[in-house]
Formats: C-alpha cells, structure tokens, sequence
C-alpha cells in the first residue's frame, strides 16, 4: 500500500476548505495541519495507479499552485504496471 506524506501549497488560506470537499470524496487522502496557504496531508492509496492519479488530480486541482512530497513508503509494493513518474521541480 503506498502511503506518502505531501505539503499542499494553496494559492490562498481561504480556498482551503473547498479543496477538502473537492478531494475527500474520491478518498485516500487525509489533511493535517494548515498554516496559512499550506496544508500537511497524506496519501494512502491501495496500489501505484492510484496513488499516482491521485497526486495527478491534486496537482490539478483548482488554487493548488504545488504539491511536495516530503515522504514516500511502497516497501509493501511488490510490482509496477509502469515505473513511478520522475519529473524535474518545473517551478
């Protein structure tokens, strides 16, 4: 089960709230603290692909400007159907 800690930069604090309702239903993402423009979260997700198109989804989401991970564990992940996405910081 991949599970990866991430940092959600927002564009404003007050969009905050919308992204959680956006997000939540599709689950396998939990909020933690917000500070500001910038929410602690983690993904649990039950395989690669949906880990992936749900940092894919958050990434796109309306008013989010970054995602950083911070922390990634698929110790627990035997197979890939393709590798993990590497991209460069495109900032």
């Amino acid at each position: 089960m991949p599970i990866s800690g991430i940092v959600v930069r927002l564009k404003n604090a007050n969009s905050a709230e919308a992204l959680r309702a956006w997000i939540v239903p599709r689950g396998g993402l939990s909020f933690g603290v917000q500070r500001d423009a910038v929410l602690a979260a983690v993904v649990d997700a039950p395989d690669y692909a949906t880990h992936d198109h749900l940092l894919s989804s958050l990434r796109d989401a309306p008013d989010v400007c970054a995602v950083d991970i911070v922390f990634h564990d698929f110790s627990d992940v035997n197979e890939f159907v393709k590798l993990p996405a590497r991209q460069r910081n495109t900032r």
